[in-house]
């Protein structure tokens, strides 16, 4: 038997939890599964989706095809893309060609404590601080940080349906629609949606130092939620999913370095995921009282 709404569900989609087509079956056959994007259990008797490269990825039939999940296109007979989403072509085990860059190589640097303090990373404009990053070879000051430079150049995020492009940015300036920061670095884009490369690097499970027992995940809910990392209203936040819990991350805080480098101090900074504490917290820059139950630096 099948619902007649359910007679007409397209059998071959992309969805924006998944880097993979998945396509329709009418029985699933994995056990102890849970859906790809409302991670509630899956009746494998059941019909729904699943992918061919990704053994236990499946999702619900109406998961899958909610507006929010799903762009609405039929894709069976129409051939996969196989577009190169490569940022950058190897010159040798230390240099690259970045897509972003391509009138100079870009060579590795292991360790950042070399780097001045003014350098930032082109692709997500925080401080190079102490990581590894690529630098030019010639005197133009452009830099990646590693992971920066790894990012594809086509991706799929859970906050927008249609696949994003990743652009380099020179001068204007945008906001991130996840997190809401300005910045003038790279940002991946389709349409109106615009996510820096830090946000947009966010995919599921996702798990933070500061809730190491249970991953996040990014679950569609009726009213914002409330950050734990910076006690604020978010409309976009990553949740845990373990019953009574209630922990949840705003796209801000989940981004936030774990360890910095700031000119007011001569050693590195490690981002603290708050406490409780009796007595009085100042900040050593502004001199304002600060909230010890927040996340800070220290």
């Amino acid at each position: 038997m099948i619902h007649q709404d359910c007679i007409t569900l397209p059998r071959l989609i992309n969805i924006n939890r998944h880097e993979h087509r998945v396509s329709r079956t009418s029985l699933l056959g994995v056990l102890n599964s849970v859906c790809g994007v409302c991670r509630q259990k899956v009746d494998w008797t059941c019909g729904g989706y699943s992918c061919q490269k990704c053994p236990g990825y499946v999702v619900h039939s109406k998961c899958a095809t909610r507006k929010d999940v799903w762009n609405g296109k039929e894709l069976e007979g129409i051939p996969e893309e196989t577009e190169d989403i490569e940022p950058y072509v190897v010159i040798d085990d230390n240099t690259i060609q970045h897509f972003s860059h391509k009138e100079h190589y870009l060579r590795l640097n292991f360790d950042g404590v070399l780097c001045e303090d003014n350098k930032h990373c082109n692709a997500c404009t925080q401080p190079i601080s102490l990581e590894s990053f690529y630098g030019c070879i010639m005197d133009c000051d452009f830099m990646l940080h590693k992971k920066c430079a790894e990012f594809p150049k086509k991706k799929w995020h859970v906050l927008h349906n249609e696949r994003l492009t990743l652009v380099p940015r020179k001068s204007d300036f945008f906001v991130c629609d996840a997190c809401y920061r300005v910045s003038n670095g790279f940002v991946y884009q389709h349409g109106d949606m615009e996510l820096d490369v830090l946000c947009s690097s966010i995919s599921e499970p996702f798990v933070h130092p500061s809730h190491p027992d249970h991953p996040l995940y990014y679950i569609l809910r009726d009213e914002d939620g409330i950050c734990s990392g910076c006690n604020l209203e978010e409309s976009h936040v990553l949740s845990c999913i373990e019953v009574g819990c209630g922990f949840v991350l705003g796209f801000k805080c989940a981004t936030l370095s774990h360890v910095i480098k700031h000119r007011v101090d001569d050693h590195p900074l490690t981002l603290c995921y708050g406490e409780e504490a009796s007595g009085k917290y100042w900040c050593d820059i502004c001199e304002t009282e600060t909230d010890p139950s927040k996340w800070f630096y220290t």
